[in-house]
Order: C-alpha cells, then sequence, then structure tokens
C-alpha cells in the first residue's frame, strides 16, 4: 500500500512507543540505551521533525495497523487477529485522532510468507472502518547525514543534528525491502540538544519509485514473423479507404491511414510565429537554418485548407518556396510478401516508401545504465527493414523503460539509424 504522509500517519509514530519502542538508534561504538539527565531536570523535552533519506538495514515480521474503529472490545479484536492464518502474535491500544474520533492501533507479528493474504483479511474485518485501512510493517534503518529539524511548536525553531551511522526504528511501506534508500520524516525528541529519541517513518520509497532510463542496446531478434508492412504515401486529397484498397489487392489485411498535415518551405527568410499568424489549426512552427515547417494539430479536417492557405501566401510563405504539402501515409500489411507490389499500389495513387517485416525480439532481460532489468512480457514485436535486416541476428536500439527496482514495467524501442 502505497501511502503519502498525512495527519493519520503522525498519529500513528506520536503514538507508537508502546508497540515498537521510542528507543533512540545508537551509534555502534556508543552506548545511549541509557541517559542521565539529572543535570537537566529542569530542560522541557520538546518535539522536532525533519526529513532524511535512510536505507533499510533491516526488516521485521510484524505489521503495524491504524484505523478507524466502531468497535472498543479489546479481546474481541485481538482474538480476531490471532484467528487469521499466519498471525502469531497481537497487540492493540485506542486513541483519538485529530477529529477526535477513535483510533486502533494495532501490532501484530506475521508469517512473512503468508504476508498478502493478511493483508487482504484484515481489509475484510468490517469494524476497521477507515478507507483505506492504514498498514505498515516495522523495520530498522539507517541514517548517514546532517538533518535539519524544526520544533512542533514553533516552525522557525530548527536545530541540526548530525547522524553517523545511526540505526533508527522505522515505519515503513509494507512493500519495502531491505537495502531499499527511503526518503522518510524523523519524529525526535530532544532535551535542549540532546537526543532523547527519535522515530523514522517512510514517505517515499526511492528504490520501487518508477523512473524513466534512456539507453542504446544490442537486442537479439527471437524470430521473424510472416507479416509485412507496406509503407506509402500519397496527397492528402487521396480518398481510397481501406475496403477500397482491399478490393483492389487482395493480400492486403490491414490499412492504417496516418495523416501527416505539415508544410514545409526552404530558401524563405521571414521570421513570422504561430502568434503572428493567429490561425488556431497550426500547432507550432520550427524553424532552422535551411527550412520553415509549420504542423498543424492531429484532428485538423482540412474545411478550410484554401482559406489558410492564403493566409500564409500574405506572410510571405510563398508556394514556389514549399517542397512539402499536406500528405497521408497508408500503412499496408499483410501475412504474405506481395509480388509486383509498386505496379498493384500505382493506381491507387500511392507511392511506396518501404518494407518491413515483423521481428519477435528478446527482451527478457536487458541492460540499462549498467543495470540488469527483467521485462515480465519477455518479448517484443518490432517493425523492421526487408529485406536489409532479414539476415540480422542482434538489432541496435534506442531504450526507453519506466523501471522500478529491477523490472520494466514499461518498454519502448527504436531501431537506431546508422551513421
Amino acid at each position: 500500500m502505497n501511502k503519502q504522509a498525512g495527519l493519520s500517519i503522525l498519529l500513528v509514530v506520536l503514538i507508537l512507543g508502546s508497540i515498537v519502542g521510542m528507543s533512540i538508534g545508537a551509534r555502534p561504538d556508543v552506548d545511549t540505551t541509557y541517559q542521565d539527565f539529572e543535570e537537566d531536570l529542569n530542560i522541557p523535552s520538546e518535539m522536532y521533525v525533519g526529513e532524511t533519506e535512510a536505507i533499510v538495514s533491516e526488516m521485521f515480521s510484524e505489521l503495524i495497523i491504524a484505523s478507524n474503529t466502531d468497535v472498543f472490545e479489546q479481546t474481541k479484536i485481538e482474538n480476531d487477529l490471532i484467528a487469521i492464518e499466519g498471525v502469531k502474535r497481537s497487540s492493540i491500544q485506542f486513541n483519538k485522532d485529530s477529529e477526535e474520533k477513535i483510533i486502533l492501533i494495532a501490532k501484530i507479528v506475521i508469517d512473512p510468507l503468508l504476508q498478502e493474504e493478511i493483508i487482504t483479511e484484515i481489509n475484510n474485518l468490517e469494524y476497521l472502518t477507515s478507507e483505506p485501512i492504514e498498514i505498515y510493517k516495522q523495520a530498522r534503518v539507517e541514517i548517514n547525514n546532517s538533518v535539519n529539524f524544526r520544533a512542533t511548536s514553533d516552525e522557525n525553531k530548527t536545530m541540526d543534528y548530525d547522524f553517523v551511522d545511526y540505526i533508527v526504528d522505522a515505519v515503513v511501506n509494507v512493500n519495502t525491502l531491505k537495502k531499499d534508500n527511503i526518503q522518510g520524516q524523523l519524529q525526535a525528541s530532544f532535551k535542549g540538544e540532546v537526543l532523547e529519541y527519535v522515530i523514522l517513518y517512510e514517505t517515499t520509497n526511492l528504490t520501487s519509485s518508477p523512473s524513466l532510463v534512456f539507453d542504446e542496446q544490442e537486442i537479439n531478434i527471437l524470430e521473424w514473423n510472416e507479416k509485412y508492412r507496406y509503407s506509402t504515401k500519397t496527397n492528402y486529397l487521396n480518398d481510397n479507404d481501406e475496403n477500397s484498397i482491399k478490393e483492389k489487392i487482395n493480400e492486403i489485411e490491414k490499412v492504417t491511414i496516418v495523416p501527416d498535415y505539415s508544410l514545409v518551405y526552404q530558401g524563405l527568410d521571414i521570421n513570422v510565429s504561430k502568434e503572428d499568424l493567429n490561425i488556431s489549426e497550426i500547432e507550432s512552427i520550427d524553424k532552422n537554418i535551411e527550412e520553415i515547417k509549420i504542423s498543424f494539430i492531429a484532428d485538423y479536417n482540412l474545411s478550410n485548407y484554401t482559406e489558410i492557405k492564403e493566409k500564409l501566401i500574405e506572410n510571405g510563405f510563398l508556394e514556389e518556396n514549399k517542397v512539402k504539402d499536406f500528405e497521408k501515409k497508408y500503412l499496408l500489411e499483410s501475412s504474405v510478401e506481395i509480388e509486383n507490389i509498386i505496379e498493384k499500389i500505382t493506381p491507387l495513387d500511392l507511392e511506396l516508401e518501404e518494407i518491413e517485416k515483423e521481428a519477435i525480439l528478446d527482451v527478457e532481460k536487458i541492460t540499462l545504465q549498467e543495470e540488469e532489468y527483467t521485462y515480465s512480457e519477455k518479448t517484443y514485436p518490432v517493425w523492421l527493414e526487408y529485406p536489409e535486416d532479414i539476415n540480422k541476428e542482434i538489432i541496435n536500439f534506442n531504450v526507453q523503460a519506466y523501471v522500478t527496482r529491477k523490472d520494466i514495467m514499461f518498454l519502448m524501442l527504436d531501431k537506431k539509424i546508422e551513421e
């Protein structure tokens, strides 16, 4: 369960003392199980909060449950929790949230192999009324940096504290794992400048958070499918549809029509922006040393093209400088290689640009930025040039992937253009 830090989480931390123990995480070479405050009896304890990154050093087989409830029989609740398969021990306590509603805090020791099933059963307890019920795990984390704390009673009152190899009790997401890098909020009690106790609760798991990774990678071809795609282009006024093309070329099984509503001009020395033209159908104007490209919105329907063309001419976009007009691309797919394809598409006013064949790539394991990731889909279909690529076993791709931990959630491959 992925929870953001909020009031209920903060409340869990504030009352965890009797559940996880508010003992200070100590340096390995310093015994801080007891600190003598006799000289500072008149110094009050004060609560502070701060944010830090930490590495999970130890996970415990214990879940912490926080929920509003309308049942207050402690024995009944404990017995219900113990009755869940995989729950070994339970202890509970009640408190009130900021709205004076009763909140139940429960700690249960579980069989970690049954964690998912146990969480399902907890969510089925009708008298736990929070939506959602908040469930966390107990852990210990290592902190190695300086943390800026601010007093809960006065945000302008701050204090820096250096943590060096500190092991701190923590409340983390149930899916957090040992060695994860997490972001968390520290709840600490200071007596003057002396740290009495501290606890951390996780707000973000930096290890499992999805991230976008780019790389270039050689990928193996597993096999070739008997699927061919013929990429053609034509004038934007071409009114052939899928049915008319299939009638004239029997081998065609699928037709995809892709409008390319962009104009390209060369040899113009003008500086006109999209705002200057004030044509709502224009999406962008891109200019470089050699040419100017005007791109139109994806759902442009051509109804006022003549009017737009006249306005472009008025602003210096002359027809004699236009090297590309509106086009349509027809992608024709077939399960057989079509003989004499050019002869067959010419009567349809289609011009062949390229032929591709579908390859199946092996993407179960991909190394990106020197880290190996696993992709559950295992294979990836891609159109490759035919016949140029047909004898290749490996193809170089530009790779984009959303990854979490060591898994690929989303993968996009684009064949790298050979220079």
